[in-house]
Protein backbone atom coordinates (compact mmCIF):
# COMPACT_ATOMS: atom_id res chain seq x y z
CA UNK A 1 0.00 0.00 0.00
CA UNK A 2 1.19 3.47 -0.94
CA UNK A 3 2.00 5.65 2.03
CA UNK A 4 1.93 9.43 1.89
CA UNK A 5 4.47 11.00 3.89
CA UNK A 6 3.39 13.42 6.72
CA UNK A 7 4.98 16.85 5.37
CA UNK A 8 2.66 19.29 4.62
CA UNK A 9 3.24 22.27 2.60
CA UNK A 10 2.57 25.80 1.74
CA UNK A 11 3.15 27.01 -1.28
CA UNK A 12 3.17 31.28 -2.62
CA UNK A 13 3.73 31.38 -6.44
CA UNK A 14 3.96 34.89 -8.33
CA UNK A 15 2.04 34.79 -11.48
CA UNK A 16 2.23 38.19 -13.58
CA UNK A 17 -0.68 37.05 -16.18
CA UNK A 18 0.17 35.79 -19.66
CA UNK A 19 -1.81 33.32 -20.82
CA UNK A 20 1.04 32.37 -22.72
CA UNK A 21 2.96 31.43 -19.28
CA UNK A 22 -0.29 29.44 -18.19
CA UNK A 23 1.90 26.13 -19.39
CA UNK A 24 4.70 27.30 -16.73
CA UNK A 25 2.36 27.95 -13.78
CA UNK A 26 0.74 24.39 -14.90
CA UNK A 27 4.40 22.32 -15.06
CA UNK A 28 5.39 24.32 -11.68
CA UNK A 29 1.89 23.59 -10.11
CA UNK A 30 1.97 20.06 -11.16
CA UNK A 31 5.40 19.12 -10.27
CA UNK A 32 4.74 20.12 -6.49
CA UNK A 33 1.16 18.73 -6.25
CA UNK A 34 2.73 15.19 -7.28
CA UNK A 35 4.79 14.98 -3.98
CA UNK A 36 3.73 11.66 -1.79
CA UNK A 37 3.00 14.35 0.62
CA UNK A 38 -0.12 14.56 3.26
CA UNK A 39 -0.98 17.99 1.79
CA UNK A 40 -0.40 21.01 -0.36
CA UNK A 41 -2.18 24.14 -0.64
CA UNK A 42 -1.25 26.83 -3.59
CA UNK A 43 -1.64 30.22 -2.80
CA UNK A 44 -1.14 32.39 -6.64
CA UNK A 45 -0.48 35.61 -6.04
CA UNK A 46 -1.47 37.51 -9.80
CA UNK A 47 -1.65 40.94 -10.98
CA UNK A 48 -5.09 39.87 -12.71
CA UNK A 49 -8.68 40.59 -11.35
CA UNK A 50 -10.53 39.22 -14.10
CA UNK A 51 -12.15 35.96 -13.44
CA UNK A 52 -11.71 34.40 -16.70
CA UNK A 53 -8.20 34.44 -16.00
CA UNK A 54 -8.75 33.00 -12.26
CA UNK A 55 -10.86 30.54 -14.19
CA UNK A 56 -8.00 29.23 -16.59
CA UNK A 57 -5.88 28.87 -13.21
CA UNK A 58 -8.67 26.89 -11.13
CA UNK A 59 -8.82 25.05 -14.86
CA UNK A 60 -5.43 24.44 -14.79
CA UNK A 61 -5.19 23.10 -11.16
CA UNK A 62 -8.18 20.61 -11.45
CA UNK A 63 -6.29 17.85 -12.66
CA UNK A 64 -3.94 17.98 -9.48
CA UNK A 65 -6.67 17.87 -6.69
CA UNK A 66 -6.85 14.96 -5.84
CA UNK A 67 -3.36 13.31 -6.88
CA UNK A 68 -3.02 10.75 -4.36
CA UNK A 69 -5.84 9.32 -1.95
CA UNK A 70 -5.42 10.53 1.33
CA UNK A 71 -3.78 13.64 0.15
CA UNK A 72 -5.25 16.99 0.39
CA UNK A 73 -4.53 19.65 -2.41
CA UNK A 74 -5.77 23.55 -2.37
CA UNK A 75 -5.62 25.89 -4.53
CA UNK A 76 -6.20 30.13 -3.51
CA UNK A 77 -6.02 32.93 -5.57
CA UNK A 78 -5.43 36.57 -4.53
CA UNK A 79 -5.34 39.33 -6.84
CA UNK A 80 -2.97 42.19 -5.79
CA UNK A 81 -3.89 45.38 -6.68
CA UNK A 82 -2.29 49.29 -7.14
CA UNK A 83 1.39 47.97 -7.96
CA UNK A 84 3.34 51.40 -7.62
CA UNK A 85 5.89 48.82 -9.25
CA UNK A 86 4.78 45.51 -10.94
CA UNK A 87 7.92 43.90 -9.18
CA UNK A 88 6.62 44.70 -5.78
CA UNK A 89 4.09 41.43 -6.68
CA UNK A 90 6.91 39.04 -5.76
CA UNK A 91 6.93 40.37 -2.42
CA UNK A 92 2.91 39.80 -1.94
CA UNK A 93 3.32 36.83 -0.37
CA UNK A 94 5.27 37.76 3.01
CA UNK A 95 2.31 37.77 5.20
CA UNK A 96 1.54 34.25 4.46
CA UNK A 97 5.55 33.61 5.69
CA UNK A 98 4.62 34.60 8.81
CA UNK A 99 0.72 32.31 8.56
CA UNK A 100 2.73 29.55 8.42
CA UNK A 101 5.39 29.91 11.11
CA UNK A 102 4.07 27.83 14.35
CA UNK A 103 1.72 26.44 11.89
CA UNK A 104 0.73 22.66 10.93
CA UNK A 105 2.09 22.70 7.97
CA UNK A 106 6.01 21.76 7.89
CA UNK A 107 7.46 23.58 4.72
CA UNK A 108 6.48 26.76 2.92
CA UNK A 109 7.88 27.32 -0.86
CA UNK A 110 8.22 30.09 -2.55
CA UNK A 111 8.20 30.13 -6.65
CA UNK A 112 7.84 32.37 -9.43
CA UNK A 113 5.91 30.76 -12.18
CA UNK A 114 8.69 28.80 -14.22
CA UNK A 115 10.33 26.58 -11.89
CA UNK A 116 9.64 22.84 -11.59
CA UNK A 117 10.58 21.86 -8.48
CA UNK A 118 10.45 18.05 -8.37
CA UNK A 119 10.08 15.66 -5.75
CA UNK A 120 13.34 14.44 -5.73
CA UNK A 121 14.84 18.27 -5.58
CA UNK A 122 12.40 18.55 -1.74
CA UNK A 123 13.95 14.78 -1.01
CA UNK A 124 17.32 16.68 -1.43
CA UNK A 125 16.70 19.53 1.00
CA UNK A 126 14.98 17.13 3.52
CA UNK A 127 18.13 15.31 3.81
CA UNK A 128 21.05 18.14 3.54
CA UNK A 129 19.14 20.50 5.28
CA UNK A 130 19.32 18.16 8.37
CA UNK A 131 23.57 17.71 7.72
CA UNK A 132 23.96 21.30 6.97
CA UNK A 133 22.18 22.74 10.16
CA UNK A 134 25.10 22.15 12.46
CA UNK A 135 27.45 24.02 9.79
CA UNK A 136 24.95 26.96 10.04
CA UNK A 137 24.75 25.96 6.14
CA UNK A 138 21.55 25.05 4.22
CA UNK A 139 20.92 23.09 0.97
CA UNK A 140 21.21 25.40 -2.09
CA UNK A 141 19.95 25.17 -5.73
CA UNK A 142 20.90 26.01 -9.38
CA UNK A 143 18.32 26.65 -11.85
CA UNK A 144 19.43 24.89 -15.33
CA UNK A 145 17.96 24.91 -19.09
CA UNK A 146 18.23 22.95 -22.06
CA UNK A 147 20.11 24.64 -25.55
CA UNK A 148 18.01 24.17 -28.47
CA UNK A 149 21.31 24.68 -30.47
CA UNK A 150 24.16 21.80 -28.83
CA UNK A 151 21.02 20.05 -26.36
CA UNK A 152 23.52 20.67 -23.57
CA UNK A 153 22.41 22.11 -20.35
CA UNK A 154 23.48 25.29 -19.39
CA UNK A 155 23.47 27.33 -15.62
CA UNK A 156 20.76 30.18 -15.96
CA UNK A 157 22.74 32.01 -13.63
CA UNK A 158 26.58 31.40 -13.26
CA UNK A 159 28.23 33.64 -15.62
CA UNK A 160 31.38 31.79 -15.42
CA UNK A 161 33.06 28.87 -13.40
CA UNK A 162 32.96 28.59 -9.75
CA UNK A 163 36.46 27.54 -7.98
CA UNK A 164 36.24 25.03 -5.34
CA UNK A 165 39.63 25.49 -4.02
CA UNK A 166 40.16 28.61 -2.55
CA UNK A 167 36.84 28.13 -0.67
CA UNK A 168 35.42 26.72 2.43
CA UNK A 169 32.99 24.03 2.05
CA UNK A 170 31.93 21.22 3.50
CA UNK A 171 32.56 17.00 2.56
CA UNK A 172 29.92 14.73 3.31
CA UNK A 173 28.88 11.73 1.71
CA UNK A 174 30.95 11.95 -0.85
CA UNK A 175 30.25 15.26 -1.88
CA UNK A 176 31.45 18.84 -1.50
CA UNK A 177 29.21 21.25 -0.65
CA UNK A 178 30.39 24.79 -1.72
CA UNK A 179 28.58 28.18 -2.34
CA UNK A 180 28.25 29.45 -5.96
CA UNK A 181 29.71 32.77 -7.25
CA UNK A 182 26.28 33.53 -8.06
CA UNK A 183 23.82 32.42 -4.95
CA UNK A 184 20.60 33.25 -6.96
CA UNK A 185 17.99 30.78 -7.83
CA UNK A 186 15.04 32.22 -7.91
CA UNK A 187 12.67 30.29 -5.27
CA UNK A 188 13.15 29.27 -1.69
CA UNK A 189 11.99 26.57 0.74
CA UNK A 190 11.83 27.03 4.40
CA UNK A 191 11.10 24.66 7.61
CA UNK A 192 9.79 26.02 10.50
CA UNK A 193 13.19 27.23 12.50
CA UNK A 194 14.13 29.01 9.04
CA UNK A 195 10.56 30.83 8.52
CA UNK A 196 10.92 31.68 12.28
CA UNK A 197 14.73 33.20 11.23
CA UNK A 198 13.57 34.54 8.16
CA UNK A 199 10.39 36.80 9.40
CA UNK A 200 12.58 38.69 11.90
CA UNK A 201 15.29 39.32 9.94
CA UNK A 202 16.31 42.53 7.64
CA UNK A 203 16.33 40.41 4.41
CA UNK A 204 12.30 39.96 5.48
CA UNK A 205 11.17 43.39 4.48
CA UNK A 206 11.39 44.87 0.77
CA UNK A 207 13.67 48.13 2.02
CA UNK A 208 15.46 46.57 4.69
CA UNK A 209 16.37 43.66 2.58
CA UNK A 210 18.62 46.04 0.50
CA UNK A 211 21.18 46.24 3.76
CA UNK A 212 20.73 42.37 3.23
CA UNK A 213 22.60 42.34 -0.20
CA UNK A 214 21.55 44.82 -2.81
CA UNK A 215 19.72 42.78 -5.73
CA UNK A 216 17.20 43.92 -7.51
CA UNK A 217 13.67 44.19 -5.98
CA UNK A 218 12.16 40.58 -7.46
CA UNK A 219 15.58 39.29 -6.37
CA UNK A 220 15.46 40.00 -3.30
CA UNK A 221 12.21 38.68 -2.30
CA UNK A 222 13.43 35.26 -3.55
CA UNK A 223 16.75 35.72 -1.73
CA UNK A 224 14.99 34.72 1.74
CA UNK A 225 18.67 33.84 4.54
CA UNK A 226 21.19 34.01 1.65
CA UNK A 227 22.96 36.10 2.98
CA UNK A 228 22.30 36.22 6.84
CA UNK A 229 23.88 34.44 10.08
CA UNK A 230 26.49 32.88 7.15
CA UNK A 231 29.08 30.73 9.16
CA UNK A 232 32.30 32.28 8.72
CA UNK A 233 34.75 31.40 5.83
CA UNK A 234 31.74 31.01 3.69
CA UNK A 235 30.35 34.01 2.14
CA UNK A 236 26.21 32.62 1.83
CA UNK A 237 24.50 30.32 3.58
CA UNK A 238 23.11 28.03 0.83
CA UNK A 239 25.79 25.18 -0.66
CA UNK A 240 25.41 23.05 -3.20
CA UNK A 241 26.79 19.82 -3.39
CA UNK A 242 29.60 18.73 -5.95
CA UNK A 243 30.79 15.76 -6.98
CA UNK A 244 34.05 14.16 -7.48
CA UNK A 245 34.02 14.88 -10.90
CA UNK A 246 32.85 18.13 -10.39
CA UNK A 247 29.43 18.50 -11.37
CA UNK A 248 26.62 19.87 -9.53
CA UNK A 249 24.93 17.06 -8.23
CA UNK A 250 21.57 16.62 -10.18
CA UNK A 251 19.22 17.05 -7.42
CA UNK A 252 20.15 19.85 -6.58
CA UNK A 253 19.48 21.55 -9.94
CA UNK A 254 15.77 23.05 -10.88
CA UNK A 255 14.59 23.58 -14.56
CA UNK A 256 13.68 27.02 -15.19
CA UNK A 257 11.49 26.40 -17.81
CA UNK A 258 11.14 28.77 -20.65
CA UNK A 259 14.54 28.38 -21.62
CA UNK A 260 15.01 31.34 -22.20
CA UNK A 261 18.05 32.74 -21.27
CA UNK A 262 20.15 29.99 -22.68
CA UNK A 263 18.47 30.09 -26.19
CA UNK A 264 18.45 34.48 -26.23
CA UNK A 265 22.14 35.14 -27.98
CA UNK A 266 21.60 38.89 -26.59
CA UNK A 267 21.40 37.72 -22.80
CA UNK A 268 24.62 37.35 -20.86
CA UNK A 269 23.04 34.48 -18.79
CA UNK A 270 22.58 31.03 -19.73
CA UNK A 271 25.47 30.89 -21.06
CA UNK A 272 27.56 29.06 -19.25
CA UNK A 273 27.41 25.18 -19.35
CA UNK A 274 27.01 23.06 -16.59
CA UNK A 275 29.55 20.65 -17.51
CA UNK A 276 32.15 23.77 -16.89
CA UNK A 277 30.62 25.33 -14.22
CA UNK A 278 33.03 23.91 -11.16
CA UNK A 279 36.59 24.33 -11.63
CA UNK A 280 39.56 22.93 -9.40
Amino acid sequence: MFELSENRILVAITFHYRQSRLQYLYQTMRAIAHYPVRSVDFHIFTNSADGAHHHEIHGIFSEMSETFHGADRSLSIHTVHDLSNPQHLTWSHKPLVREFVGSAYTHFIYTEDDHEITYGNFLYFLKYREELKPHGLYPGFQRIELSYQDSAIYSTDQFGRSKMAPRAKIEHEGFVFMTMDNPYYGFFILDQDLALEYVNNRAFDIETSKESFPWEVSERSAMALTFENVPAGFWVRPVVPVTKAYRIASMACVRHLPNNYTNNPDSLLGKMPMAHVIAE
